[in-house]
């Protein structure tokens, strides 16, 4: 499977009219099957249901009780699309599945979402058209390093079905091997609630030191190697994970920028020790 993420965009109206049409905007013989996921399904004109939830937005923040703070989202529409292999034939069921796995694994699955299958190529592929605005709070979902996360996904999905992608397999058993086993015990020492300096001390026995970065929480090791915490352990948060340290004491890291991708599980990258501009 190929996952491709496109950049967000501002209307709801232009993205439908290229997905719902052919590409010479004469026809729609390219569409297979289209479907709403958490909203009334209105076909073409779904699109005016995904722009009333946006103008919304600052309402339904209220009615929720939630701040109002904060820039107005300017780009709601995300797309992306899934493609499967040319012998591969899914129907229309599979499809839908895979899409609302792929939607979990964004953080999505509450969104609005518009799929749409087309027949112009040699594989099949699905379109998935989705609303930042979350359709009750009225929140602006993050998509920051989606496509990182679809091709785990892909990675994950690919395993299942046993067809690979090999350069993508290979990739993942090389990035696999190279974590630091020792940064699996880091579960453990959670699940058996470990707190505040206990649970910095637990973190330094295993090699690694807790840092503040720029945006988040860092596990550095003796190699200047970094890590996320939060993408370690598994059903955390980082709010739970802060929570859990109480009022420890943590020193920043270097001012330089760190060369390190936080949304990889276990994905080392060493830090730049060179002069920011």
């Amino acid at each position: 499977m190929i996952p491709k993420v496109s950049r967000c965009g501002r209307s709801f109206k232009g993205v439908f009219a290229y997905c719902m049409h052919d590409k010479d905007r004469m026809g729609s013989d390219r569409v297979v099957w289209s479907k709403a996921l958490n909203l009334p399904d209105l076909g073409k004109e779904t699109w005016r249901l995904m722009a009333h939830t946006v103008q919304s937005a600052e309402l339904l923040k209220r009615a929720h009780g939630a701040s109002r703070s904060g820039r107005k989202l300017e780009r709601p529409v995300f797309t992306y699309s899934l493609s499967w292999a040319p012998d591969q034939d899914p129907d229309q069921e599979h499809m839908e599945e895979v899409a609302l796995r792929s939607l979990r694994a964004l953080g999505l699955e509450e969104h609005e979402v518009w799929l749409v299958s087309h027949n112009d190529t040699a594989h099949s592929h699905l379109h998935l058209i989705v609303n930042r605005a979350h359709p009750l709070t009225g929140y602006a979902a993050s998509v920051d390093c989606a496509a990182k996360r679809l091709q785990k996904f892909a990675s994950d999905y690919e395993r299942e079905t046993k067809l690979y992608c090999f350069a993508r397999e290979q990739k993942r058993t090389q990035t696999e091997r190279a974590a630091p086993p020792r940064l699996a015990e880091l579960q453990s020492f959670w699940e058996s609630g470990l707190a505040g300096e206990l649970l910095l001390s637990a973190i330094e026995e295993l090699g690694f030191r807790l840092m503040k970065g720029r945006k988040r929480l860092v596990l550095v090791s003796s190699c200047q190697q970094a890590f996320n915490p939060v993408r370690i352990l598994k059903g955390v948060t980082s709010r739970q994970f802060r929570a859990r340290l109480g009022k420890v004491t943590l020193k920043n890291l270097p001012d330089e920028k760190p060369s390190v991708d936080f949304h990889q599980r276990a994905v080392p990258r060493t830090i730049s020790h060179a002069p920011s501009e």
